[in-house]
């Protein structure tokens, strides 16, 4: 008997975690473009900030051009993806 209660709070506890979880996901789908620094994106990737320049110089990830030095996260995770 105490088995059966303590799968159904789990079961409870995962529904309420799912629910959370595909709001997150839909706040973040509909959130404008995000912008990240090369500090941001050395972080992110695990590159130096050399690595990423010599990428940006050879046209290889996506960027804006001009200073800061700005990336689409969107474009750079579909860059690496294909990395």
């Amino acid at each position: 008997m105490w088995l059966l209660m303590e799968i159904e709070l789990a079961e409870k506890s995962l529904k309420r975690l799912a629910g959370l979880i595909g709001e997150q996901f839909l706040i973040a789908k509909n959130a404008p473009e995000q912008w990240i620094n090369i500090d941001e994106l050395s972080t992110a990737l695990r590159l130096s900030k050399r690595t990423i320049y010599k990428y940006t110089s050879q046209t290889d990830i996506p960027h804006k051009h001009g200073r800061p030095l700005m990336f689409k996260r969107s474009e750079v995770e579909e860059w690496f993806k294909k990395r």
